[in-house]
């Protein structure tokens, strides 16, 4: 195991939503007039504001705008893009210094016009292999070796580890995880070969691996009696991730698209109960799992 110590991952979507609210009132184009204040030339403006508020290239993909914040790429809020937006509300345009009004229909317009001038679509689909900790990106050469990198955009990292890679190995031998499994699997034969699955899960979890592999596969928790260490090691995958890059939708759930939008974006989706064997049978469960394109809806934005 390769050392790691806890840093604070909160994240900075949460800690910087007010600078970044008051970043918009410093980047209307004043000394730039605007034309005919179309929706088009709005978003044009707004699109230019936002990649100088944010230091570089802002895209859209997956039903978001999003900015590289040094460390992963990162959604902007709602709010903030409105304002950005909303910026221009009374600003002069064209010969007769018309006045841009603007309303909620007008805004959604300009950031629906914004979507589409920014859309990068494939984004995320030349993602890089390795783990985003605090202080690096953790790569791994043929036979396992890690070696610690500079953070880059070119990683198209969506999220960030709550931890630092460090040189300093951990062991597993007396440890409360090595406590747990030798308890999950007491007396059982298979017990070496099922922990190392489960480490594999782990490391596939942590790497986002799991769409990569050549046969994709979900995994079931089997266990006829209670209090059997199930939660327990599905509280510890869980515990790798940063909250973003986590799910809990049942496949009970996989069929509503309201709940399968939620997915987009994630490294690790767990529950609790199974539900139905149907629920598991269902062709929306395995497209899920296979990586298979689906169609998916926030209730308040469009299908993906």
């Amino acid at each position: 195991m390769v050392g790691v110590s806890a840093v604070d991952s909160t994240p900075s979507d949460t800690r910087n939503a007010e600078e970044l609210l008051k970043k918009a009132a410093r980047y209307v184009q004043e000394d730039k007039p605007l034309a005919i204040g179309s929706d088009v030339e709005l978003a044009g403006r707004v699109g230019v504001d936002l990649q100088n508020a944010f230091n570089g290239r802002v895209v859209y993909c997956e039903g978001d705008f999003l900015f590289y914040n040094g460390k992963r790429w990162e959604a902007i809020q709602a709010a903030v893009l409105r304002r950005f937006v909303q910026k221009y509300d009374g600003v002069k345009y064209g010969a007769r210094n018309s006045v841009v009004r603007l309303g909620t229909g007008k805004i959604n317009s300009v950031l629906t016009e914004l979507s589409s001038m920014l859309a990068a679509p494939d984004w995320f689909k030349s993602v890089r292999v390795g783990v985003n900790c605090q202080n690096g990106f953790v790569v791994f050469d043929e036979d396992g070796t890690p070696t610690l990198e500079p953070h880059s955009a070119d990683h198209r990292q969506r999220h960030v580890l709550g931890a630092e890679y460090g040189a300093t190995k951990r062991t597993y031998a007396g440890s409360l995880f090595e406590k747990l499994l030798s308890g999950c699997f007491f007396d059982d034969p298979e017990a070496e070969q099922k922990i190392k699955v489960l480490s594999e899960v782990a490391g596939a979890t942590v790497l986002g691996y799991g769409p990569k592999l050549i046969d994709p596969k979900a995994v079931v928790l089997l266990g006829p009696t209670a209090e059997n260490g199930k939660s327990r090691i599905l509280g510890v995958l869980r515990g790798l991730l940063p909250e973003t890059a986590v799910s809990t939708i049942p496949p009970t759930k996989f069929a509503d698209e309201r709940y399968l939008v939620r997915l987009v974006g994630k490294q690790l989706n767990t529950s609790d109960e199974l539900g139905s064997a149907g629920a598991i049978g269902a062709d929306i469960f395995k497209r899920c799992i296979t990586g298979d394109p689906v169609s998916a809806r926030d209730v308040y934005a469009s299908a993906n």
